[in-house]
């Protein structure tokens, strides 16, 4: 049986293989490997939820449905803004092109603290990384990256306190930071923490020191006059944790502040739970200019939890109806309805179901066998499209 060790990093992400079947990540390893970081904060969870109903903005469902990975000093930078403090901004980056849905669940989550608490927020777009990993001139590189702005800014952010920037146009400002740290970091360890070989190019050594000069507002045109007041929180989808961590390990060395980190779990392409979005090909990934019906057909053909048989999916709800329940179906050897951890459709369901009822209402039919894959994947679409269609909408105006 030829197996293979999960892989997590900003460049590449896939959960361990099984014969070549990516299954899904282990985020219990994940975790571990997060030094320093610690859950969410029951406090913390308390204090945001009553500061977004206090604005009547909806709570992000990320806090409600185990989504959340990881966090350094969150609740420290929660408390502050609580206080009054308006000395904190946010971080989040991502390459240029089409953004995806993905990448929409990360921007709506900014824009939406954005929002409650009246701080800016800053979009590092990684045009050097991208130019770096694709066959693609620099020209097409930019400009992908000033089609990006109005998709970004679409996602609900007030323009007056977002900045977009890539790393080409605004590295002549962040040049003394990312020399700074790079004297502080080694190869060895940018070859162990991007797990890349002596074959690689250079660029992808340097490459991490502009994402950790971003988490200095003093590389940033529009924050250097206070810099040394401003607080960073960076939030992102957890493959990017080695940046941030790095960024807290060196701050100190050069005169700067520490960020504050938020680490989500990752959005899964259309092939597997163990895949990222970001990382996919277009063939796996949903954007956000998709149509309808390319979204339906899509989420159709993800990858399903479901058994391969309806006989088979259905033995555990025929057996809940004689017996008492899950245990008595188990004991008895009854499969159980949907294999939900590999189960592409409902993964992007648990990010995007607006309400915790109807989320646990459709796993709960799913996963004990009351409804097949094709009847699940048909709410799913239906909420995928929705979103979509009003972000659409609003990109138009």
């Amino acid at each position: 049986m030829k197996l293979s060790q999960q892989i997590i990093n900003p460049l590449e992400v896939h959960g361990p293989t099984i014969e070549g079947e990516v299954q899904p990540l282990n985020y219990k390893r994940i975790a571990l490997d997060m030094i320093d970081s610690s859950p969410l904060e029951s406090l913390t969870c308390s204090a945001l939820k009553t500061a977004y109903k206090r604005k009547n903005i909806d709570f992000p469902v990320v806090f409600e449905r185990d989504l959340i990975i990881g966090q350094r000093d969150f609740g420290q930078v929660i408390t502050a803004l609580e206080n009054g403090s308006s000395f904190v901004y946010i971080l989040t980056s991502l390459r240029p092109g089409n953004i995806t849905l993905a990448h929409h669940v990360l921007l709506t989550f900014c824009s939406g603290l954005q929002r409650c608490y009246h701080i800016p927020v800053i979009v590092q777009v990684c045009d050097i990384e991208k130019f770096y990993l694709e066959e693609l001139v620099l020209e097409d590189i930019q400009k992908l990256y000033h089609d990006m702005v109005p998709q970004i800014l679409s996602c609900g952010f007030d323009q007056n306190i977002t900045y977009i920037f890539s790393n080409i146009q605004n590295s002549q400002f962040m040049y003394p930071n990312i020399i700074k740290i790079q004297k502080l970091i080694s190869v060895q360890e940018i070859m162990d923490f991007y797990s890349l070989t002596i074959n690689d190019i250079a660029g992808f050594v340097t490459h991490p020191s502009y994402a950790i000069a971003a988490t200095f507002a003093s590389s940033i045109p529009s924050l250097a006059t206070h810099s040394q007041a401003w607080r960073c929180l960076c939030i992102y989808f957890c493959e990017k944790d080695v940046h941030y961590r790095l960024a807290r390990n060196i701050a100190c060395n050069i005169g700067e502040t520490p960020p504050a980190t938020l680490a989500l779990k990752i959005f899964p392409g259309l092939r597997s739970v163990g895949t990222n979005m970001l990382l996919e090909t277009a063939a796996n990934s949903i954007f956000m200019v998709d149509t309808a019906a390319v979204i339906r057909k899509k989420i159709n053909s993800c990858l399903s939890g479901g058994r391969e048989t309806i006989e088979e999916h259905r033995k555990l709800a025929s057996a809940l109806s004689t017996y008492k329940q899950v245990i008595v179906a188990i004991t008895a050897g009854f499969v159980q309805g949907a294999i939900i951890e590999k189960d592409v459709a409902i993964e992007m369901f648990r990010f995007l179901c607006p309400t915790s009822n109807a989320f646990h209402a459709l796993v709960s039919k799913y996963e004990n066998g009351l409804i097949l894959s094709g009847e699940m994947k048909k709410e799913v679409i239906a909420i995928i499209q929705e979103i979509v269609i009003s972000y659409q909408r609003g990109l138009q105006l």
